[in-house]
């Protein structure tokens, strides 16, 4: 699968995502409904590839299953007559065959994503008698400040790792862009873009990624629990419905109310732990996030989901992560909070996940 070097506004471009382990179908449903073609050319574990409307890029930073979005160069499963003794000068030769399509990526990616306030401002010259030379050496500084700042991430696992240098194989792909691609400039730190080169069993591939941060980390959230994708599966299972009252009767840190919130804004959500240290951190996070969006209901309480405080029958939904006794210690067994657990959830639940 090669990118098309094609630039109209509605133009299709090769995407790839990444998820965590078992979230891979959830995220193919997601992305069928932003309306995107997936693509089963490749198929490599906690990777979706797929194609998108250029015009829809900067909505799948909405996405909220997936860890990142790549706009890829250059994909190919390694199965497909890659040579089996894969060097750092073939796989450099494989780069400057595809260097039309990086580049075009790189540009793509300017055009969409570059944030102006993230630009380099050239240096501003000193108004004094300079020498000829020292004014060529400050405009080739300047140019090269303006140079858009590209970091080179190389990601070698399973049988490359062995086979290629890693370093030696950066110092090459630095010297092949400073040569060849014109506005941008290989760095190690600062940069404003990623450019990745993937080797795995599974495949290689030369991709730009679209943000610094992975999606996963949600800037509504103070203290990290259950991590944001899963959470959103799970909100997604539940099929939450304006109005409903969510119960959460071992909520932690709450991550999972508030990613059922920022889903589903229009429920009712009830937060309960057991531990007073974990509803602490629960309040901070929803004071935090309701500085972001003020009209989400989210109201905490200290309780056992062993004795749920509630009237029979007057909660809609019940989402929970249960816990598995290694995080946080369970006072009594496992199996007792369970069972006791569940005899609760049946006495205040009409529909239970």
């Amino acid at each position: 699968m090669s990118i098309r070097a094609t630039q109209t506004k509605d133009s299709y471009i090769n995407i790839c995502v990444t998820c965590g382990r078992g979230l891979k179908p959830f995220v193919q449903m997601e992305l069928l409904h932003y309306k995107v073609n997936l693509e089963d050319d490749i198929s490599a574990e906690g990777k979706v590839f797929a194609t998108a409307k250029r015009s829809l890029l900067k909505d799948l930073l909405s996405l909220h299953l997936v860890e990142r979005v790549f706009l890829v160069a250059y994909a190919k499963g390694t199965q497909e007559n890659l040579p089996s003794t894969l060097t750092e000068s073939n796989l450099l030769v494989l780069l400057e065959e595809q260097l039309p399509q990086v580049e075009w990526v790189l540009k793509l990616w300017k055009q969409e994503f570059y944030d102006d306030e993230n630009k380099t401002q050239p240096r501003k010259r000193r108004h004094s008698s300079l020498s000829s030379d020292k004014v060529h050496n400050e405009k080739a500084n300047d140019d090269e400040m303006s140079d858009i700042r590209v970091r080179a991430s190389i990601k070698l696992t399973g049988g490359w790792r062995s086979r290629l240098d890693e370093d030696k194989l950066r110092k090459l792909i630095t010297s092949l862009f400073s040569s060849t691609v014109k506005g941008y400039r290989i760095v190690d730190d600062e940069a404003n873009v990623t450019f990745n080169i993937i080797c795995s069993d599974e495949l290689v591939m030369l991709a730009v990624l679209l943000t610094p941060i992975p999606l996963s980390i949600r800037k509504y959230v103070n203290s990290f629990g259950l991590r944001s994708t899963v959470c959103a599966a799970m909100v997604l299972l539940a099929s939450i419905q304006p109005g409903e009252i969510v119960l959460d009767p071992l909520c932690g840190v709450g991550a999972l109310l508030l990613e059922a919130a920022n889903i589903c804004p229009h429920a009712f959500y009830v937060g309960m732990d057991i531990d007073q240290s974990q509803i602490n951190k629960a309040m901070l996070n929803v004071e935090h996030y309701q500085e972001i969006a003020a009209n989400t209901s989210i109201q905490l309480v200290r309780g056992d989901a062993q004795g749920i405080p509630l009237v029979h029958g007057t909660i809609d939904v019940i989402l929970t992560d249960l816990p598995f006794g290694q995080k946080h210690r369970v006072p009594s067994s496992l199996s007792a909070l369970y069972e006791q657990s569940c005899v609760e959830f049946n006495r205040n639940i009409l529909s239970l996940l």
